[in-house]
């Protein structure tokens, strides 16, 4: 979280070159139905630092009405976030 945001993003942590060959996928849902935000994005270098990425808006970011909607009127508030990596096809 950052303000009112929830932001979802992978650092890479080696060559700039190897990072541009990975993505990732995020899926935000409801442990109670089928209801879900997607998002995919590519993966960025940790040597750009957090805040110049979001800056960028370079990774999944989320408002709060959209969570809030996931969230519905139900007394339970549970999210599922999950988070998948893979190799970019050329």
């Amino acid at each position: 979280m950052k303000g009112d945001r929830l932001y979802t993003c992978v650092l890479h942590i080696g060559p700039n070159i190897k990072t541009s060959k990975f993505k990732y996928h995020v899926k935000i849902s409801r442990k109670y139905d089928e209801e879900l935000i997607l998002a995919d994005r590519e993966v960025r270098n940790y040597a750009e630092g957090f805040e110049q990425i979001v800056n960028l808006g370079a990774c999944a970011s989320f408002s709060p009405d959209v969570i809030k909607s996931l969230l519905g009127k139900r007394k339970l508030k549970l999210l599922t976030i999950e988070v998948k990596i893979f190799v970019a096809q050329e």
